[in-house]
């Protein structure tokens, strides 16, 4: 889903290091969680912590739109 102008920056081997890197970090801090998701899967994270929805954000990925599958 990503436009293909911006392939360059997004598939390059800097990419990957820091992707590698910023899990190495989150694996190293009990606090901190990494989570990848979709742009409708954040926003129904979003909608969920507004209305109080506490606890893992994979949880409400589904919050309020469906996959379209």
């Amino acid at each position: 889903g990503a436009d293909p102008r911006n392939s360059n920056s997004l598939l390059v081997k800097d990419m990957v290091i820091f992707h590698a890197e910023l899990a190495r970090v989150c694996e190293k801090n009990s606090d901190w969680y990494l989570h990848y998701v979709t742009a409708r899967e954040l926003f129904n994270i979003i909608k969920a912590a507004e209305s109080g929805c506490a606890g893992s954000p994979s949880s409400y990925r589904d919050y309020e739109i469906s996959p379209p599958f």
